[in-house]
């Protein structure tokens, strides 16, 4: 339950956060403390027992008072040892070793010092010192954990404040994606995030305005397309109605007229999806499609001298006609376009795991490596000056993205050239 909440809040991971750093800076500090305290007893113990070796050497043995000297010293013991190691004498209870260095055992420390030729070792008890220090020491670990959580839960009641605002921005946020309408943010109470949700609120109703700004275009694009097309089919039609030319002159209205015919469809096609959802598709076999828009680009290439290669394998895919005829146009239009003269274009069909696939290969020069994330964005162009409004890649996104398929625009391997894979999911 804890660890789940921890992952949700930003308070409580906030607050366990510095509930954890707190108890390890307080734990260094108390450890510090200690550490101190017990070196300067030691200290305190070293000065007067240095003191009072001093002292024992400057006067002489014979000019000390040994039981004025443990008056003025309480619990010190002074023992002496003769040259050879002999004890001679010793007042007090502590047994300290003949020894002339400061050290510490467990229960004591001494200090001794030579005085003719005996030696006089003073000790005094290390017990009455330790004790304190581990009391102290344990006082400190009792409150490293009261202090640790007074850290934390001040911490969490603070985040807790400060991120309700933004909690509540992020709800409205997430409320926003089904609201129709005008969006817009709104916080209460806090001055402090009114700049953020003002700046915030900006930038939604540019987005709305680019999303409006869109919608009109393709909109009003395929409304102003159908009129002029319209027209020029009823003229053309009009003229073939008797010879009035050569065989070839006739043959090439004819082309026009099939090009008139799948402008008028693309016109029709995006002002259907433009008022709503995508109709239902069937499944359709794809080589034929396929043949037929190399038909549509087939004089254009022969006037360029571009040879155009199909290998095609039967596989089917769900997708309109119309559909499948927009994105091919934009591919291939696309290929024939950045082919220089003589150049081929390939185009293979076939079977994959789990569907078909679509590849076409050209021989132009490719696509700068910083645009090609952007390809499929919509007026996004490669050149300032190139042809078109930058509408066809992503046009030709959205339909394979809603029949559930995929298109990748990549730089050939093998040579200079444009490599694009149109994938289908299987019928299954």
């Amino acid at each position: 339950m804890f660890l789940a909440g921890l992952r949700r809040s930003h308070s409580l991971r906030l607050a366990t956060l510095v509930a954890g750093v707190t108890m390890a800076l307080l734990a260094l500090a108390f450890g510090g403390i200690v550490f101190w305290t017990r070196q300067d007893r030691l200290e305190i113990l070293h000065r007067e027992l240095a003191e009072t070796a001093s002292l024992v050497q400057r006067e002489g043995l014979s000019n000390i008072d040994f039981d004025e000297l443990r008056e003025d010293h309480p619990g010190m013991t002074i023992t002496r040892y003769s040259s050879t190691g002999a004890l001679i004498s010793r007042s007090g209870k502590l047994n300290a070793p003949n020894e002339i260095e400061f050290n510490k055992r467990d229960d004591l420390v001494w200090l001794g010092t030579t005085v003719g030729s005996d030696r006089v070792i003073l000790a005094k008890s290390w017990l009455e010192a330790d004790s304190t220090i581990k009391q102290l020491a344990l006082i400190l670990a009792l409150l490293l954990i009261p202090f640790s959580l007074a850290a934390g839960v001040l911490t969490w009641l603070a985040t807790r404040s400060v991120f309700r605002p933004i909690n509540e921005i992020v709800a409205q946020v997430r409320k926003l994606e089904s609201s129709g309408g005008e969006r817009s943010l709104s916080v209460s109470d806090h001055a402090e995030f009114e700049f953020l949700v003002e700046n915030l609120n900006d930038m939604l109703r540019k987005l709305d305005r680019s999303a409006r700004a869109e919608e009109r275009f393709i909109q009003d694009a395929s409304h102003e397309l159908r009129t002029p097309l319209a027209v020029l089919r009823a003229q053309i039609e009009t003229t073939l109605l008797r010879s009035r030319s050569p065989e070839e002159y006739i043959e090439s209205h004819r082309g026009m007229l099939m090009q008139v015919e799948r402008l008028t469809g693309l016109a029709n096609y995006l002002l259907i999806t433009s008022k709503g959802p995508m109709p239902d598709a069937e499944p359709v076999d794809l080589v034929p499609l396929v043949e037929l828009a190399l038909d549509r680009i087939a004089r254009n290439a022969q006037l360029r001298a571009i040879t155009l290669h199909s290998r095609l394998e039967e596989c089917s895919a769900r997708i309109l006609p119309i559909e499948l005829a927009v994105v091919l146009n934009n591919v291939l239009e696309n290929a024939l376009r950045f082919s220089p003269q003589g150049a081929n274009i390939e185009i293979t069909s076939r079977l994959t795991e789990g569907g078909c696939e679509l590849i076409i290969l050209d021989s132009g020069p490719g696509i700068p490596p910083e645009f090609l994330p952007h390809a499929f964005e919509r007026f996004a162009q490669s050149a300032p000056m190139q042809e078109g409004v930058g509408l066809g890649l992503a046009i030709s996104r959205k339909i394979i993205n809603a029949r559930g398929g995929e298109i990748q625009l990549s730089n050939r391997e093998d040579r200079d050239g444009t490599r694009c894979r149109i994938w289908f999911a299987g019928l299954d």
